[in-house]
Parts: structure tokens; sequence; C-alpha cells
């Protein structure tokens, strides 16, 4: 009896583990596809990742080519609210040389720009 008690507790507890590292959060704008693509409500990119990743549904990878004439390759992942209360979008950006960077692209000032970069 005392075997199963611990069972569920472990199920428990690795639960909530992937809730907290998926990021507690679950879509919150538009449909299924999150945000609506191209609905910038008139604001502007402040970089051509985060164009590319506001007008493309989750799942979506394209190669992007920076202002510095690097190219990167964009996979967009889930949108979400982050603490500061900014629309984001989860991206993973990759380099011809191999660097992978988990990142996001964020909504501030009616602006969306990539939030950390390789």
């Amino acid at each position: 009896m005392n075997i199963s008690l611990n069972i569920w507790r472990l199920a428990a507890i690795g639960s909530l583990v992937i809730l907290f590292l998926s990021g507690c959060a679950m879509p919150e704008y538009g449909d299924a596809g999150g945000l609506a693509a191209g609905n910038n409500e008139g604001g502007g990119y402040a970089d051509a990742v985060a164009q590319f990743a506001v007008n493309s549904p989750p799942g979506s990878t394209g190669d992007v080519v920076l202002r510095d004439n690097r190219h990167v390759r964009v996979r967009v992942g889930g949108d979400y609210m982050s603490a500061s209360a900014e629309q984001c979008r989860r991206v993973i950006l990759e380099t011809g040389i191999g660097d992978i960077v988990v990142s996001a692209v964020c909504r501030g000032n009616n602006v969306w720009r990539t939030i950390v970069w390789p």
C-alpha cells in the first residue's frame, strides 16, 4: 500500500515539473494556431526573426536573413504571456555554424522584437 502511494506522489511531482518546464502557460491569443497570422494591430517589427515568428504558425520552420547578412533557421514555438505581461512566442534560432539559441519574440510598445540573439 505504501509503494502505491509513493508512485502516485512521484507521478504528481513529475507532472508539476513538466508543467513548470513547459512554461506553465497555455496559448492565450487567437484560436488553435495561437497568434493570428499577420495580426500585429498596427505595430511593427524590430527585426526579421520577429516578423517571421509572428506571421508563421507554431511548428513552422524557415530561414531568415539578419541585418548583418547572417542566416538563421527559425523554429516557431508556442505563445505565452511573459512575467511582464507581454505577448510572446517561443523561437529556436540555429546558426550555420551549429549554435542553437532558445529565445522568444515579445511585443512591447507595439513592436515585436527578438529577446536573445545567437
